[in-house]
């Protein structure tokens, strides 16, 4: 404790140059106006988040880290802000060297074991957010050490530069310690500092160098640095050259173009070389040197990128043009690995276009993205390698959202074609455009899509909750029907009781079917009430006590669904009269029940069918106690029953689908798009919203989640086979097609 005091006085003491003390000010002041930012944000996000939630808790968990963030903000800024002071300060101590207790756990075996999994994500976290700093801006960060280092005690480094990326998170992660919220809703605060506060220590690395070259300290550092990075060996190319992208992470510089780059390309375009090198009668095959070279050959690309967005497509493709326009300038012609690099995205492209995935608003966008994209394969090798390439992320992206889109889309009134369309105008429009940028347009874009998804999404959402709510009545009315049937159909029973099933208890168990998923009782309960009162209709003697208790059962189920009080009363009389047997009552005119005739079908068992949900006053004929043969039960029940879908397919369903059709429809699964074929081969495209199972009823709906269609398995799979159903691709149609051109070239040069 007393060490500490101790180096705490010695900090104090320390009397801070004019320089660091300017250079802490303005610190501090961006510092804290883009922690600022992050609270700013922080209900958006996390509001966001919460209607994106896929339960209640989820949600409630965003919502109270919103609140607590809310709370804690003023509290947090001021730790911040003091902890970066402190950090200023203690460069006064001769001893400090900025270890943090971060990475004193780490470097401890003993406190790797204390590390729960919460905790080892932030730091991953923070870790990941210090090293993307320190890399982007390596060369800001030395000079400020080097700045710092020489005007304060103590040895500065990169770990205790107080604007340093270490310094910087170390002393969040040490504000943030008492916002007591849970790892995922701290992820995303991470999230959201690394995006303002951290992607800001570029600009203040530069503002500090500035800063103190002003105040004379080492005001010739950039000079003398560049006199040590000038390599002898490399004077004679000049410094006029521009700066190519580091594409690779890690990797600041490309081979350079000779007469062949060996090793400068990716391995699949060495593997397929020899299938897609010149033909034999190529002008430049025999002459590799006069092969034009990488940094011209990237020049005529970003000039063509402009005329060739603008215009129809080329009957030559990518290879075409580019060698068309190669002659005319009469210059030197492609190298092999180049022609091949051309030749292989020439016949990507020309598959895309070709298999008519894609509406014409967006294949004309996508063409505009061809020479742009050929023009990031010749500078990054690693192109064809990287499934997980931002280029190819982001064109997969496109593709996989293009193909939502009828024919007739126009792009220029949806926010995704708009998108897109300032997408292809940035990458023709820069010459040099490196993997932080493309991820950037990928992160953006993949932003805007995930809105707009979600939209059709809650859209989508009712439209199944409709569909199997409307099935699941639909459901109950076939079971109901089905039960009733095979107890009373081609059997005599009083009208009394097939008015009863008919009118009455068959809205029980209408009811209870609904209610069997959770309780499963209620429909049992239902039959076999219904089977006692079947029961009696064979005669003999019933007991009070049966009586008694069967039309105390009938009477609560029926007041539980709310019948009628009315047409129960004089129901249960009539059951009553009819359980004793009261054969006096079978002489009379049955004033009581009604005064309608019955008609030719109620003799049979076949009611009138009744016009809307509303319970109806039972209609018994002047014998109710008279038995009739049962044809079919007509039951009254609510909803509305689904209508038999339409008999133009009948004889094929009755012979069924083949098993290739099938196996297509079993791969149907949510959220793959469709095209549905008229007569008239126009084409009518939707997505499968979701599978109703059972009894398996398949829905379609459009881009905006609105119902197009809805069909049954049987019927999807006769479509499919009949080709009405054609099941589109939509998943990586970049990386797909890409796999399908390369079997396709391995195949045919293969055959000869």
């Amino acid at each position: 404790m007393k060490l500490v005091e101790a180096e705490k006085m010695k900090a104090r003491g320390f009397e801070m140059p004019e320089s660091l003390r300017q250079l802490r000010d303005h610190a501090k002041v961006v510092l804290d106006q883009r922690l600022a930012e992050v609270f700013d944000h922080v209900d958006d996000t996390f509001f966001d988040l919460a209607d994106r939630a896929a339960s209640n808790g989820e949600q409630a968990t965003y919502f109270d880290a919103m609140r607590l963030i809310r709370l804690q903000r003023k509290s947090i800024e001021h730790k911040f802000s003091q902890a970066i002071d402190n950090s200023f300060q203690r460069l006064g101590n001769r001893g400090y060297r900025g270890a943090s207790t971060r990475a004193s756990a780490a470097e401890s075996p003993a406190g790797l074991t204390l590390v729960e999994n919460e905790d080892l994500e932030e730091m991953i976290a923070m870790d990941s957010m210090v090293s993307k700093v320190a890399k982007r801006h390596k060369y800001d960060l030395k000079l400020l050490v080097m700045r710092i280092n020489s005007i304060v005690p103590s040895e500065v480094t990169a770990i205790n530069n107080p604007l340093g990326p270490d310094i910087i998170c170390e002393s969040l992660r040490q504000t943030l310690l008492e916002l007591e919220i849970d790892i995922r809703s701290k992820l995303v605060l991470l999230k959201l500092i690394d995006r303002h506060v951290m992607d800001a220590v570029g600009t203040l690395l530069v503002d500090g160098n500035r800063l103190l070259r002003k105040f004379g300290v080492l005001p010739d550092l950039e000079k003398q640095q560049a006199k040590k990075a000038i390599n002898p060996n490399q004077s004679a190319q000049g410094s006029g050259a521009a700066k190519k992208p580091d594409y690779q992470e890690g990797n600041s510089a490309f081979a350079k173009h000779g007469a062949e780059r060996s090793g400068g390309h990716s391995q699949l375009i060495s593997q397929l070389q020899e299938f897609l090198g010149q033909p034999d009668n190529y002008a430049y095959a025999s002459a590799p040197n006069a092969s034009i070279s990488q940094d011209q050959l990237v020049s005529l690309v970003s000039g063509l990128q402009r005329e060739w967005g603008e215009s129809s497509h080329s009957e030559g493709g990518l290879l075409g043009l580019i060698e068309g326009r190669l002659q005319q300038q009469g210059g030197p012609g492609l190298g092999r690995q180049d022609y091949s690099v051309v030749s292989l995205l020439d016949q990507l492209f020309s598959r895309m276009h070709s298999e008519n995935h894609i509406s014409g608003g967006f294949s004309r966008e996508l063409r505009k993205l061809e020479l742009p994209l050929l023009r990031i394969v010749l500078q990054d090798p690693s192109f064809f390698d990287k499934e997980k390439h931002p280029a190819r992320r982001l064109i997969n992206e496109i593709t996989q959202v293009a193909i939502g889109f009828p024919e007739d889309a126009d792009i220029n009134t949806d926010p995704v074609g708009r998108a897109i369309s300032e997408i292809a105008q940035k990458l023709s429009a820069e010459e040099t455009m490196g993997t932080e940028d493309l991820k950037q347009l990928l992160l953006d874009f993949i932003q805007l899509t995930e809105k707009e998804r979600r939209k059709a999404l809650m859209m989508e959402q009712r439209v199944i909750e409709k569909a199997a709510a409307s099935e699941k009545v639909n459901q109950a009315h076939q079971l109901v029907d089905k039960t009733l049937n095979e107890r009373m159909q081609g059997k005599s029973f009083p009208r009394l009781l097939v008015h009863f099933a008919e009118k009455a208890w068959c809205r029980v168990m209408f009811m209870a079917c609904l209610r069997t998923e959770s309780s499963p009782e209620q429909w049992e309960t239902a039959v076999g009430i219904l089977d006692r009162v079947l029961a009696h209709a064979d005669g003999g003697e019933v007991s009070d006590d049966d009586v008694k208790s069967l039309l105390a059962a009938i009477q609560e189920h029926l007041e539980d669904i709310a019948y009628e009080s009315y047409d129960l009363g004089r129901l249960i009389i009539r059951l009553e009269e009819y359980f004793y047997r009261n054969k006096s009552e079978n002489d009379k005119p049955d004033e009581g029940v009604g005064q309608i005739e019955p008609v030719a079908e109620e003799l049979t068992g076949q009611p009138e069918e009744v016009a809307g949900p509303k319970v109806q006053t039972i209609v018994v004929a002047n014998k109710p106690h008279e038995t009739v043969v049962i044809r079919k039960i007509k039951t009254d029940m609510p909803g509305q029953r689904k209508l038999e879908e339409d008999a133009a397919t009948e004889g094929d369903e009755a012979a069924g689908p083949d098993e290739a059709s099938l196996k297509a429809l079993n791969s149907l699964c949510r959220g793959a798009w469709v095209d549905f074929l008229d007569e008239t081969s126009s084409n009518k495209r939707c997505k499968v919203a979701g599978v109703i199972s059972p009894p398996g009823i398949y829905i379609f709906v459009n881009r905006q989640g609105t119902k197009v269609a809805e069909m049954n398995r049987n019927r999807t799979a006769i479509s499919i086979q009949n080709k009405n159903l054609v099941v589109l691709d939509n998943s990586h149609l970049f990386d797909n097609t890409l796999e399908r051109v390369i079997k396709d070239i391995r195949t045919s040069r293969q055959a000869h």
